[in-house]
């Protein structure tokens, strides 16, 4: 699995206590892509040193192709990243 860096944005429902993804965007070599959250397999709490971080295990049917993929989110910082 490799970590993406750089352009990267979500949009979450805030309705509960966490926040649920339904789609992030993510920029790959120099293309702009949206990609719907369509599957949340399993969802994983981890708190270390203060710092939560909750781990939604995603997959998605994009162009076809079955995506499986991981999106970190980091409650202290407000921040997303996607690991595929």
């Amino acid at each position: 699995m490799q970590r993406i860096r750089g352009y990267k944005s979500s949009v979450f429902d805030v309705g509960s206590r966490a926040p649920k993804p339904i789609r992030f965007k993510i920029r790959e070599l120099g293309i702009k892509k949206t990609i719907p959250v369509t599957n949340i397999n399993n969802v994983e709490w981890m708190r270390a040193g203060g710092n939560t971080r909750a781990t939604y295990f995603c997959d998605t049917i994009n162009a076809g192709q079955r995506l499986s993929y991981s999106l970190h989110y980091y409650f202290q910082e407000c921040r997303w990243e996607v690991e595929m």
